[in-house]
């Protein structure tokens, strides 16, 4: 079972919170958003992302250079590496071994989210990461 929080308070946001976090082998869920804080600190086996900037002018929700770094950004957590380009509280990320990686395109202009999940598929899919 993998275990997953959202916290949408940004006083809750702390080294402490992260440490904790990976001492359970519990994923703090990357949010995408402006509206709530978004750290990419890797805390578990697993990283869950909740990508929520979908544009209703694209078909594919995002712009194809977006959906480039995403993929990049997949890739590098699947095999345990971090990406610094993202803000993050900790201080370190650690390294580890290969991780799961759920992405989740929620919010926005919702109608754009499945094809944007389906044009990030296909972007992995290209680079032989599926």
């Amino acid at each position: 079972m993998q275990h997953a929080l959202e916290v949408r308070n940004p006083a809750a946001w702390s080294a402490e919170l992260v440490a904790v976090a990976r001492a359970h082998n519990v994923a703090l869920v990357f949010s995408g958003s402006n509206d709530y804080p978004s750290f990419a600190d890797p805390t578990a086996d697993f990283v869950y992302a909740r990508l929520m900037h979908a544009r209703a002018n694209l078909r594919a929700g995002y712009p194809e250079r977006a959906l480039e770094q995403w993929c990049l950004r997949a890739m590098r957590w699947a095999r345990g590496e971090d990406n610094p380009d993202l803000p993050h509280v900790a201080a370190e990320a650690p390294t580890s071994g290969p991780r799961e990686v759920y992405l989740l395109f929620i919010g926005a202009a919702k109608q754009r989210n499945p094809g944007a999940a389906m044009a990030l598929r296909d972007q992995l899919a290209r680079v032989g990461a599926t």
